[in-house]
């Protein structure tokens, strides 16, 4: 815990220097190690989410046509405020847990990167850990608040603005889950010190997040279901500029020098 608050002061004052082929390479030297793991696992996830999902539709109407009519046509902005209100509620507490199993993929990357055993259980690791309430509070908090904005700056037509600011804020946020899981800061310090840490390099970071996410969406040109392969390239992506802008130490080294 000393180093990671240490390694915060001093990019505060040092700033970070990145690059972003740099970044991209070693990511792309880690995805083969989790691919194959980690696309069953999201496979085996959707299932669950999407089971869960239809029980709950067909306990709110039995009629499956009524189902596909809602999901075909859905769109918030035609809700009346209690139906704005839910779907506020509803979309940020399903970004809060998934999260929590997106941070196990980013501890996949993190176990590739030590060379170790990927095995599919390390995407539930954070379920039962102490980690899993600060995921899914800060996930919460900024999903809730980025789904207000974009709702009112689409009711006031201003749908390219409510883009910019979604790749903004997913910007800006983007070390708040390896900062929670590797760094074990709380859910606000960990948004905070994501936020002053992007900020010393935003075009750089921002340019890698697009290039990671449109070739982790690259399985998209092939078949469909490919994407599901490639996804996981965006959670090394993830690892890697933790590791090369605060440094990843693994929890139980860490506790050793601590002890020291």
């Amino acid at each position: 815990m000393k180093d990671i608050q240490q390694r915060l002061k001093t990019i505060q004052t040092e700033g970070i220097n990145i690059s972003v082929f740099n970044l991209l390479s070693d990511a792309s030297k880690i995805y083969p190690k989790i691919a194959i793991v980690a696309g069953l696992t999201t496979i085996l996830l959707a299932i669950i989410f999407s089971t869960i999902a239809s029980v709950g539709l067909l306990i709110y109407t039995q009629d499956p046509k009524v189902i596909f009519t809602f999901m075909t046509n859905f769109d918030p902005l035609f809700l009346p405020i209690d139906g704005l209100i839910t779907y506020t509620l509803v979309t940020s507490i399903g970004t809060g847990i998934s999260v929590i199993f997106s941070a196990g993929f980013i501890k996949m990357a993190a176990d590739a990167y030590q060379d170790k055993p990927i095995v599919l259980g390390t995407a539930f690791t954070y379920l039962k850990n102490k980690a899993c309430l600060q995921l899914f509070t800060a996930h919460f908090v900024i999903t809730l608040v980025f789904t207000v904005l974009s709702l009112y700056l689409q009711m006031e037509n201003l749908q390219y603005v409510a883009l910019a600011i979604n790749w903004i804020v997913s910007s800006l946020t983007v070390l708040v889950t390896p900062l929670i899981i590797f760094g074990n800061l709380s859910a606000f310090d960990a948004i905070k010190h994501s936020v002053n840490i992007v900020n010393k390099q935003p075009f750089q970071i921002i340019a890698l997040l697009l290039f990671g996410s449109l070739l982790a969406g690259a399985g998209l040109l092939l078949f469909i279901v490919g994407v599901i392969f490639t996804l996981p390239f965006i959670y090394c992506v993830y690892f890697m500029l933790y590791q090369t802008t605060i440094g990843y130490i693994e929890e139980k080294e860490e506790q050793e020098q601590e002890q020291e």
